[in-house]
């Protein structure tokens, strides 16, 4: 639930993007305080140890339309690896709400737990962890 992110950003070059991006891992939402113990303590998560996952795109490219690929290096558990990101622009103008000009994206990516030597109980537990991030970013 609490995490940070920058973007700078503009449709008409795409390529030039630049990404930031930092969770908390102790904010971890699952719906079940226990699971949640569970998941933030020494055997997975280890949030004591390394409280923030990241991101940061080392570059950019537009794929067609509204569509780019962030490549970036990902830090989790603290260890860094690439992650590649296949990013929907869905648009942007005035919010209405907050009279702020606004853009939205949605963001796929795949990559294995293990390369961040989260490898317990895997294959009885998946490897590959599938991200979905929808977000909108205000112009500052």
């Amino acid at each position: 639930n609490e995490f940070e992110a920058s973007l700078d950003f503009t449709p008409e070059k795409m390529a030039d993007a630049k990404l930031s991006a930092r969770v908390d891992m102790a904010s971890v939402d699952v719906n079940s305080e226990k699971f949640e113990k569970t998941l933030t303590g020494a055997s997975w998560f280890n949030i004591k140890q390394y409280p923030f996952a990241s991101f940061q795109t080392t570059s950019a490219r537009q794929t067609g339309g509204k569509r780019a690929i962030f490549t970036g290096d990902m830090t989790f558990l603290g260890r860094t690896a690439p992650l590649v990101i296949d990013v929907k622009f869905n648009g942007g103008g005035v919010n209405i709400l907050t009279s702020s000009y606004t853009i939205g994206f949605e963001a796929h990516s795949i990559f294995k737990r293990s390369d961040f030597g989260l490898d317990r109980f895997i294959p009885a537990i998946g490897d590959e962890i599938e991200l979905e991030i929808h977000a909108e970013f205000k112009r500052q």
